[in-house]
């Protein structure tokens, strides 16, 4: 899992929104999955999956959900 997870942030830092996905695809339900899924969705502009995967984050006691929530109230 966490290979898999430190793959998917290579390829968000590096932008590939594509390579990312196909990394968590081999690890749904992890909690960061729902992080890295979320700024996945960020990143392809659906605002409302993203929240919706941070939430889901949050709930699994990842901070960087949390975080990521934060942001985005701070940019409306």
């Amino acid at each position: 899992v966490a290979h898999s997870t430190t793959q998917a942030t290579n390829a968000l830092i590096e932008g590939d929104v594509a390579l990312a996905r196909k990394y968590l695809d081999r690890i749904r339900g992890a909690p960061q999955t729902y992080v890295n899924l979320g700024v996945c969705s960020y990143m392809d502009g659906d605002v409302v999956t993203a929240v919706s995967l941070f939430n889901q984050a949050a709930k699994e006691n990842a901070p960087q959900g949390e975080r990521n929530l934060k942001l985005l109230q701070m940019n409306d």
